[in-house]
């Protein structure tokens, strides 16, 4: 098999095998990605019906997207052979490891956190795993669980009336390996959710002691042990462990399912109350017990000191954080701008600390408004502590109270009161960054330390007009807005005319009115400028590079440069979702998929809860051409959020990508209807109708936008769109040759926009490029 082409994978190497397949290591050539692909053995699937069901399945279990379940990309045939496609896991099996020994308790409890937020969000959606053990949870070099084959057990036996009433006694099929079955299963009784938390208590067991819970081979000794023994008590056998985690293992492998733990909630419960603030952080890589063992004390001091979150037991870092929105107790909703402004701040100053991971604003202000359980956010962003707050101004005094909390085990790692006047606002924030990384135990260098304690402006009157631009670009989108916002940054400016960050502000105004609401030629020079006088004023600040990067990559058609100011703006601030979002874009542009998508997953870990960041993310897959993986995720995201206009728009584009025109002109329809303004819908809704035949209402949207030309700025790229769906290469060519010479903000995909694929031939197309300085199509 090693060097055969299936579909679009190049098989690589052999990397496991079971009675579930023969299991590969591929290389996807249109992502350019490694992947894992199972070959299902041969005669799995008995007919064309067969397979249609599997694939059905299969799409559906493709649902499950979460950190700790590894993704299942694709299902497919080619010359008889069935197989399905996986995310890769790097790293080891949790069978090799644990053929060294039990684990520490702490890595156990780690461990199995992750393996029950696995269930969790497996069970939510339905899907039982039925055959959990070792061999498939896979540990990622950064320590991160990984749970392989969700639900593939009962997939593989979708076929087999008989499957769900047979025994261990009648067949050795796939459904469950022996030494980890659950009683029920046993008897061919249907599995449930607390079938996986039975075995999820026996790969715990097996951690905790080094031993299998039931030490017969297999066959009817050991289908009568777990029938109807007890497993040997796990202190028996591992002294070091505590009573606490015995009590839950214990529990979860009661014969019993109504004494198990009734939900893998509940398992997650169990074990965070049994780790207790010493356990190890989920995802975080442990230091192999042979590293410690072979080092000596001057070097573990050194690798101690060299990185904070590595800390053992009390003193370890807490290196994740999600700074949530403070409360406004001012009688005055106006001042809202004042309370998301200290929150702001706060992001901003803990965001440029190179070892913390902090949630981006979007999905901390989630949570405004509402009642805030830290153990929830903790769950939901992946970070271990969050800072809440509440402020409130009463004449001319700012009274702001501030609490740090262990999300895992709701220790209060810090809190404290200040009544200040309104002068001090700016120190007052300082100080609260700086005890937040006292909180978080981090051992800060001094070049670090001065980051916390620098300061953008000593004026509070400018401080405070830029906070009230900033509230109005965040949340007040229109027009009107950004240039409320653009007011309030020059005001600032006036006050203090060496406030870096008015500038920074500034140049995002205008590149949010760039494209939209002015032309690029009359917004983009702004930007560069007021990005440019930032960064004279203040070289080491990360939003004035990222502005300048886009220029550059989107603009000035200088991925180089783009390129190197948005690496430096993302050492100053490793933690901007937003930076590596636009960075994804550019490097997409120029057909480097692999490293966009690379930068794109790390900002949905930063900003999860963005479907701006979500959507995005899924359109550098678009881009790559990989449209049924863009499809799900597209489909997984309407599911949370139905009325974002971008995840049905983006949706309309891959449905027109792979034939489905009927449907994409439904999805572009809604994404209209739910952005009347935008007129980048409008044009990719006239693109579609054009290629779907409705060739008459493609004009009426092509003469709206001529129309609207005459009074608002249209983006030139978008009549060409209507024109190439229509196949009037002429007018095509002309409004591209409008957009090259606007700039427009598309005309840098052109090389990877698939909806111009059709007219790559043209001599015309290929000119445009090489005047873009692009290689040819």
């Amino acid at each position: 098999m090693t060097g055969r082409i299936l579909g679009h994978y190049r098989v690589l190497e052999q990397i496991g095998a079971g009675g579930m397949g023969l299991v590969y290591r591929a290389r996807d050539t249109h992502l350019e990605r490694d992947v894992a692909l199972k070959v299902l053995p041969a005669g799995t699937l008995a007919d064309q019906a067969a397979r249609q069901r599997f694939r059905r399945e299969a799409l559906s279990l493709s649902r499950l997207n979460h950190p700790n379940i590894a993704t299942i990309h694709d299902f497919d045939s080619q010359e008889g052979v069935d197989f399905l496609v996986m995310e890769y896991i790097a790293g080891a099996g949790l069978n090799e490891r644990l053929a060294r020994g039990a684990l520490p308790e702490a890595e156990v409890v780690a461990f199995g956190r992750q393996l029950a937020e696995a269930l969790v969000a497996a069970h939510r959606h339905g899907v039982v795993h039925r055959d959990l053990k070792p061999h498939n949870i896979r540990v990622t070099e950064d320590g991160r669980l990984k749970v392989l084959d969700f639900g593939l057990a009962r997939l593989l036996a979708i076929d087999d009336p008989e499957a769900s009433t047979r025994t261990i006694l009648d067949t050795q099929g796939p459904v469950g390996t022996p030494p980890y079955m659950a009683p029920e299963q046993l008897r061919g009784r249907p599995a449930d959710a607390r079938t996986d938390i039975y075995q999820a208590g026996a790969a715990l067991y097996e951690m905790a002691t080094g031993q299998r819970s039931f030490g017969e081979a297999r066959g009817p000794l050991l289908a009568e042990a777990i029938l109807n023994r007890q497993p040997a008590p796990p202190r028996e056998i591992n002294k070091a462990l505590s009573a606490g985690l015995e009590r839950v293992i214990l529990k979860a492998l009661s014969k019993d399912p109504r004494n198990r733990q009734q939900s893998a909630r509940d398992l997650l419960t169990d074990l965070e109350r049994a780790g207790g603030p010493g356990a190890w952080a989920a995802g975080r890589r442990p230091i192999p017990q042979r590293a410690l063992a072979a080092t000596g004390s001057a070097a573990l001091a050194v690798l101690l000191l060299a990185g904070g979150w590595w800390l053992l037991g009390p003193g370890r870092s807490l290196a994740s954080l999600a700074v949530l929105p403070f409360t406004n107790d001012s009688a005055d909703p106006d001042l809202d701008y004042l309370s998301d402004g200290i929150t702001d701040s706060i992001i901003d100053s803990v965001s440029s600390l190179p070892r913390m991971k902090v949630i981006s604003r979007y999905s901390a202000f989630k949570y405004k408004g509402h009642q805030i359980d830290p153990r929830r956010v903790g769950r939901e962003l992946n970070v271990r502590a969050v800072l809440t707050g509440r402020m409130a101004l009463r004449a001319d005094q700012l009274q702001v109270s501030a609490e740090l909390v262990d999300t895992r085990d709701l220790r209060r790692l810090w809190g404290e009161s200040y009544s200040r006047g309104v002068a001090e606002i700016i120190p007052m924030q300082q100080e609260i960054a700086g005890r937040i990384s006292e909180g978080l135990r981090l051992r800060l260098t001094g070049e670090e330390r001065a980051r916390l304690a620098r300061r953008d402006t000593e004026d509070t009157e400018a401080y405070q007009l830029y906070l009230r631009g900033r509230h109005l670009l965040l949340n007040e989108y229109e027009y009107e807005g950004v240039r409320k916002a653009i007011a309030l940054f020059e005001q600032a400016i006036g006050v203090d005319p060496r406030y870096a960050r008015a500038y920074a502000g500034l140049a995002e105004a205008y590149y949010g009115l760039s494209n939209i609401y002015i032309s690029p030629t009359e917004a983009m020079p702004r930007v560069k400028a007021a990005a440019l006088e930032a960064l004279r004023l203040d070289p080491d600040l990360g939003e004035a590079h990222a502005a300048l990067g886009t220029v550059k990559a989107s603009y000035e058609l200088d991925l180089a440069g783009g390129e190197s100011e948005f690496r430096r703006a993302i050492d100053l601030n490793p933690n901007s979702a937003s930076t590596r979002v636009y960075f994804a874009l550019a490097l997409c542009s120029y057909r480097r998929f692999q490293e966009s998508i690379e930068q794109v997953t790390r900002a949905r870990e930063l900003d999860p809860l963005s479907p701006f960041v979500r959507t995005y993310g899924v359109f550098t897959v678009y881009l790559a051409g990989h449209y049924e993986q863009a499809q799900r995720e597209l489909l997984q995201q309407i599911e949370l959020d139905p009325d974002y206009y971008l995840t049905h728009a983006f949706l309309g584009l891959v449905y027109e990508q792979t034939g489905r025109y009927a449907e994409a002109v439904e999805e572009l329809r809604t994404a209209s209807r739910l952005d009347v303004k935008n007129q980048e819908a409008l044009a990719q809704l006239g693109h579609a109708l054009a290629i779907a035949g409705e060739a008459g209402e493609a004009r009426e949207i092509l003469e709206r936008l001529e129309r609207l030309g005459a009074s608002q700025y249209v983006s030139p790229y978008n009549v060409a769109l209507i024109y190439a769906g229509l196949g009037n290469s002429d007018k095509l060519f002309e409004w591209l040759e409008k957009a090259y010479k606007e700039r427009s903000e598309w005309m840098y995909h052109l090389r990877v926009d698939p909806r111009l694929r059709p007219y790559q031939a043209d001599p015309r197309f290929n000119a445009i490029l090489r005047r873009m300085g692009f290689p040819p199509a």
